[in-house]
């Protein structure tokens, strides 16, 4: 027979089982909630109509070479290119 003591170690060694896989559980299940709030927050820095606008009129631009698009990124996306950044600081919580 099983007496007390042998009893109460098997119950107690049990009981630390259990909460060691329950912590690793909540663990696995933070990082997903983690993943997907940081997926939902770039989503939705990125997806404004303005920053859509600025991203199409940067991609439908006619370049000759690397130095043409430098020359006119420079020129004409000045503006878009601190919003996109600006933008997406604010959006994730990105602070200096």
């Amino acid at each position: 027979m099983v007496d007390i003591t042998e009893s109460s170690a098997i119950d107690a060694a049990v009981g630390v089982l259990v909460g060691v896989i329950y912590h690793i559980q909540t663990i696995r299940h933070q990082k997903k909630v983690r993943q997907t709030d940081l997926t939902l927050r770039v989503w939705q820095a990125t997806c404004t109509e303005e920053m859509v606008r600025s991203w199409h009129r940067l991609l439908s631009a006619e370049y000759d070479d690397l130095a043409d698009f430098t020359k006119k990124a420079r020129a004409k996306n000045q503006r878009q290119k601190s919003l996109i950044g600006t933008a997406t600081e604010d959006k994730l919580g990105i602070q200096e």
